[in-house]
């Protein structure tokens, strides 16, 4: 397969996962009104990592791996404690817009660990993609709460997980990674419900199917196809990507919850969508050399290589 293929569907599969999270801000506000926290985040977790425990008999186990899915698995559990409890005292676009800082962090982040600056169309872009998240999701005055607060900081450690993930898989499978991490943020979650919460909890029927859409499709579907699709794209573009998950929350809001779609929301919408082609959109020049667009940045990833 081509390697421009492989940068398109693995951007496809990021934007799947986008509206699969926009879909869980909707089932998580609802799910944490009966089953605490920590509980929703061990289960969730332990399922993503039940669904690729084959990857054990086909990766070998080392030092390494694990303690690269300890550090990763302890960021990603940190990143979903704070945005779920923000969630829980700050209103469900809010929590959409404020998470999504990490579009603007990741650049940043991975300036600071591989010495190399974004393009300016990169920065551009994300800048213009932030904007247009902020009118399409921030309904109110912005005052840092304490949810805001909690999800502000679980921006940033989203941000720290892209780049981290993007690094390991440097010399570390993807999808042998992301049991890795599953299996760790489940350990930290269990751990973190029996310290702090009342077990065992009780968890009425009605809240099954909505555990599961958390369980397979929003972490074990979702954050494989992010791992995969950073593997074959610009971390900035996969950032851009992942962030329109806001985008689908406030849509499914609209379908599901009647909430009005307003103009400005509508100019947002309008705004990410230009980012996201401007992100992607090669110079004249590179056009013409028949050089690759995938990967051209100077932060890019390069090609997977297992230890």
């Amino acid at each position: 397969m081509k390697r421009k293929t492989k940068t398109i569907l693995a951007n496809l599969m990021m934007l799947t996962a986008a509206a699969v999270w926009g879909m869980s801000f909707v089932v998580m506000k609802t799910t944490l009104n009966v089953i605490p926290a920590n509980t929703v985040l061990a289960l969730r977790f332990t399922a993503g990592a039940l669904g690729l425990c084959y990857t054990l008999f086909k990766h070998r186990l080392t030092l390494k791996k694990a303690g690269a899915g300890a550090l990763v698995g302890a960021v990603l559990y940190a990143a979903f404690a704070l945005q779920t409890f923000g969630l829980k005292y700050t209103t469900a676009s809010k929590n959409a817009f404020i998470t999504v800082v990490y579009v603007v962090l990741v650049p940043v982040f991975y300036w600071f660990v591989k010495k190399d600056r974004p393009s300016l169309r990169i920065a551009c872009s994300a800048l213009l993609c932030f904007f247009g998240i902020g009118l399409l999701t921030l309904t109110d005055a912005f005052t840092v709460g304490l949810g805001d607060a909690l999800t502000l900081v679980s921006g940033g450690l989203y941000a720290l997980h892209i780049v981290l993930v993007g690094l390991y898989e440097e010399k570390c499978d993807v999808v042998f990674l992301t049991f890795l991490q599953f299996f760790f943020a489940a350990v930290y979650s269990w751990g973190a419900a029996l310290l702090t919460e009342p077990l065992p909890v009780t968890i009425p029927s009605g809240s099954w199917p909505s555990l599961a859409y958390l369980c397979l499709l929003s972490t074990l579907l979702g954050f494989t196809f992010q791992n995969i699709g950073i593997k074959y794209s610009e971390p900035s573009v996969a950032a851009l990507i992942l962030s329109t998950e806001s985008m689908f929350a406030c849509l499914f809001s609209v379908v599901l919850l009647g909430d009005e779609l307003t103009l400005r929301m509508w100019a947002g919408a309008l705004c990410i969508i230009v980012s996201l082609v401007w992100s992607q959109t090669r110079s004249k020049s590179r056009k013409d050399t028949g050089a690759p667009c995938v990967n051209e940045d100077p932060h890019s990833l390069p090609s997977s290589e297992e230890v």
